[in-house]
């Protein structure tokens, strides 16, 4: 996680507040310490409630859980 005052290159910082953030690794789809790859998952206020009137498409990336898979993939310290 990017320390505040420092400056680093490929970083977006911390998450908001309420907003959560979990890696899954795409082999097993379990969740991941930080550190680890995987693929970032996103919950939170600010987080889409799916695609207008695709249903279908909303279930690809958005879980009963309210976790969105953000399709983007980690490869180092989150």
């Amino acid at each position: 996680m990017r320390v505040i005052g420092s400056k680093a290159l490929y970083t977006v910082g911390p998450a908001l507040d309420g907003v959560h953030i979990r890696i899954i690794d795409l082999e097993t789809g379990k969740e991941m310490p930080s550190g680890k790859e995987g693929i970032i998952y996103i919950k939170g206020p600010n987080v889409m409630k799916g695609y207008y009137r695709n249903f279908e498409e909303t279930r690809k990336v958005k879980g009963n859980d309210g976790w969105l898979d953000t399709g983007i993939s980690l490869s180092g310290p989150a």
